[in-house]
């Protein structure tokens, strides 16, 4: 029998897990919106891009207490923060010259298990708490409070992340980042958590998903709509209302609205693609020590800022022996495309 000092310390280290997994899981799809946003795509196919999250979570949110009944809370916490670290590592390696249906279906794929992940993660958290709750009359709702309220304040938190981390670094750099955060704490969680939460039972039925009181199970149906109506307004319609508001509308535009900074390897690509002589150290370096201002302005565009770089290069051809950097005059560069 475990004594409340355990119970306790096996709380934290739960509530440790499902706080860094949600903050992760709101950054992935604050992160994985805007990318895609900014590549191009329309409401709709940002909309399939999160089909398989929304439905693969609803299937595991249904059979995922008689998973756990049969393999034990333990291996689900630990199977959901598995399954997300494998989901975050196989969408960093999405290609954008891919056409666009083999990229959503690819994507698709890893936001599918990504959705499995939240709810068996989820579910792990939330019944571990009726395990863990000393005194079950005057503790459990005051636990579940803290734990669901919790959730929701830093899944929130998690988008603002998500989008800071895709403002100053890349789309790959940012899921790496999260996938070693996530693999750290399941890290710290696997060797401090010594109890094995609730009991295993082989041979309970598959039927037992379902509640004997009917009741129940017209409640969770009504949930399904409830869930459904609130992502398709909140996940995808929300948030590009808002990022339009800052655009005009067009591709373009829509990059002006949310500038992220490029890295050396993504000025050496754009360079070799218009195979020009423009030195992508340089050009990081350079706007680094400006914190990326042209002028007085935010950098909006740095592709156009490349081309101009280049424009300028052609007229100095003579002069090989001076550092690309040194060409760049005050008030010549505009960052938006003209010059």
């Amino acid at each position: 029998m475990i004594n409340l000092e355990n119970n306790q310390i096996s709380f934290v280290l739960i509530t440790l897990a499902y706080w860094f997994f949600m903050l992760t899981d709101g950054a992935l799809r604050m992160i994985v919106l805007l990318h895609f946003h900014i590549l191009g795509f329309t409401p709709l196919q940002l909309a399939y891009l999160f089909l398989l999250y929304e439905f693969l979570g609803m299937i595991t949110n249904l059979t995922a207490g008689w998973i756990a009944k049969r393999f034990g809370l333990n291996k689900t916490l630990f199977a959901g923060i598995i399954l997300q670290t494998l989901s975050l590592l196989i969408l960093s390696q999405v290609n954008q010259s891919w056409n666009i249906p083999y990229l959503v279906t690819f994507v698709m794929f890893t936001q599918g298990l990504s959705g499995i992940a939240k709810d068996l993660t989820k579910m792990s958290a939330k019944s571990s708490v009726k395990l863990l709750s000393p005194d079950q009359n005057s503790k459990l709702f005051k636990w579940v409070s803290l734990l669901t309220g919790s959730k929701n304040a830093i899944k929130g938190l998690g988008f603002l992340f998500g989008a800071l981390l895709l403002s100053y670094t890349s789309f790959y750099i940012s899921l790496v980042i999260m996938a070693i955060l996530l693999s750290t704490i399941f890290i710290i969680v696997l060797l401090s958590l010594n109890t094995d939460i609730g009991s295993i039972n082989k041979k309970s039925k598959f039927t037992d998903i379902f509640s004997k009181n009917k009741n129940i199970n017209y409640l969770s149906l009504g949930r399904v709509f409830l869930f459904g109506s609130r992502d398709t307004w909140f996940v995808v319609g929300l948030p590009i209302f808002l990022y339009s508001a800052l655009s005009d509308g067009s591709l373009e535009g829509n990059k002006k609205a949310f500038f992220k900074k490029p890295t050396v390897e993504e000025v050496h690509q754009y360079c070799n693609e218009r195979k020009n002589k423009v030195c992508a150290d340089a050009f990081i370096d350079f706007y680094e020590s400006k914190d990326w201002m042209v002028g007085s302005n935010k950098m909006k565009n740095w592709k156009a800022c490349v081309r101009t770089w280049e424009k300028r290069e052609d007229k100095n051809n003579n002069n090989n022996d001076r550092s690309t950097a040194h060409w760049h005059k005050k008030g010549q560069d505009y960052g938006d495309g003209t010059f």
